[in-house]
């Protein structure tokens, strides 16, 4: 009897070992796949399916020495990640590889004891969804908690069929899409839901419960300019001005033409383009600095001013403080030549009625955005290559 037990209890310590031996193979497995998802992501998103299905099997490899035919291409699935479900299929936005070790693929885990069940092999495997990266995001609205937090009014219209829309806020109506309005882009992700009016057109149906995206220049440094002396105001002239002093008492625009040299233009107070106020210029940065120094553009005027395109503030076009939470109206019109990043984390910016944003390249990252009636946002040349663009990331979703 005794012998009996022993050979029992030896075949159970064992069994263990097998069994501890095949989760950390699992473990192996997994980690493999992961890395494999994410190489494969990145070359899919730029249509490369070969050399994608090449990659993911190489990584695999990398990560899992030793062993043959880890990956195959059946095992690399091009498809869609949508509702936390992955299809394969041509809609793609996702890649899932899954990294095995089967009898069928001769690269079985044997094992120790096992044998003594029955059981000479172990068939393992671990699968991992990557979303693909790449795509402009050329709306990113920050707030995580309001409603209405991306609103679309009546006869609104976004017509940007190369971007994407992101919207943080979780709350069940985070984006509103009023009646008649109309919108066209190539993604849109919702953390929280969507209200949508029975007449608004979507292109394509929003992604909902979509993880929230990272504010890009939350750890950007804001400009600083103490040297006061720039005018505040500007009226009925045309005028060359520059960023050597900062406008420490608003700066209102009005009946003129402005250039703005390159540079830095740091303003305390309001922002202020009054009726056929235009201004253009190129390198330029506007930051607004401090609590309630809001912006106006009225109808009537014109804004276009490009980003730098190299330096630290390489892409920003306008930056309102993140302490300030005062609201931006704007009636007027962005022009083609305009070019850059509209950034107010701490703001609501409203695109007031009949307001047209026609720059490809004008990207907007704020608390809060809100298209007021008839208004237009337009980036549609799909071959241009915006220097500021904003990319959701290649990551893991399972």
């Amino acid at each position: 009897m005794s012998a009996a037990v022993l050979v029992l209890m030896a075949g159970m310590a064992g069994l263990v070992v097998d069994v501890g031996m095949a989760r950390l193979e699992t473990n192996l497995l997994q980690t493999a796949a992961e890395s494999s998802a994410i190489a494969a992501a990145h070359l899919a998103a730029d249509a490369k399916w070969s050399e994608a299905r090449e990659a993911a099997k190489l990584y695999a490899a990398k990560n899992r020495p030793g062993v043959a035919n880890l990956v195959t291409d059946t095992e690399v699935e091009f498809g869609k990640w949508e509702s936390a479900v992955f299809k394969a299929g041509p809609d793609i936005n996702a890649v899932r590889v899954t990294a095995s070790r089967t009898i069928a693929k001769s690269n079985a885990v044997n094992t120790i004891f096992a044998h003594m069940f029955g059981t000479e092999h172990w068939d393992l495997q671990a699968s991992a969804i990557a979303i693909l990266g790449r795509t402009p995001v050329c709306i990113l609205v920050l707030n995580p908690t309001r409603s209405d937090a991306f609103d679309v009014d009546p006869d609104a219209k976004i017509d940007a069929p190369e971007c994407g829309v992101q919207v943080n806020s979780a709350a069940r109506g985070a984006l509103e899409l009023g009646s008649r309005s109309i919108v066209n882009v190539k993604s849109i992700k919702v953390v929280g839901g969507v209200d949508k009016s029975p007449s608004a057109m979507v292109s394509p149906t929003p992604i909902v419960g979509a993880s929230p995206m990272a504010d890009p220049y939350l750890a950007l440094t804001p400009p600083a300019n103490n040297n006061c002396g720039g005018v505040k105001t500007i009226t009925n002239s045309t005028v060359t001005i520059t960023a050597t002093k900062a406008f420490c008492s608003g700066l209102t625009i009005s009946n003129a033409t402005v250039t703005f040299s390159p540079g830095v233009y740091v303003i305390k107070g309001k922002f202020v383009l009054g009726t056929n106020a235009h201004i253009k210029g190129d390198g330029v940065l506007i930051y607004l600095e401090g609590q309630g120094s809001d912006i106006f553009f009225y109808s009537g005027s014109s804004f276009n001013l490009k980003a730098p395109t190299a330096g630290l503030y390489a892409g920003m076009v306008l930056w309102s403080d993140r302490k300030n939470t005062a609201d931006h109206d704007i009636y007027s019109k962005f022009g083609a030549s305009a070019e850059g990043t509209i950034y107010a984390p701490s703001s609501q910016v409203e695109f007031e009625n009949n307001v047209v944003w026609e720059a490809p390249c004008i990207r907007i990252v704020v608390d809060r955005l809100e298209l007021d009636n008839a208004s237009i946002y337009r980036s549609s040349d799909p071959q241009t290559e915006c220097t500021n663009n904003i990319t959701d990331s290649v990551r893991l979703v399972r």
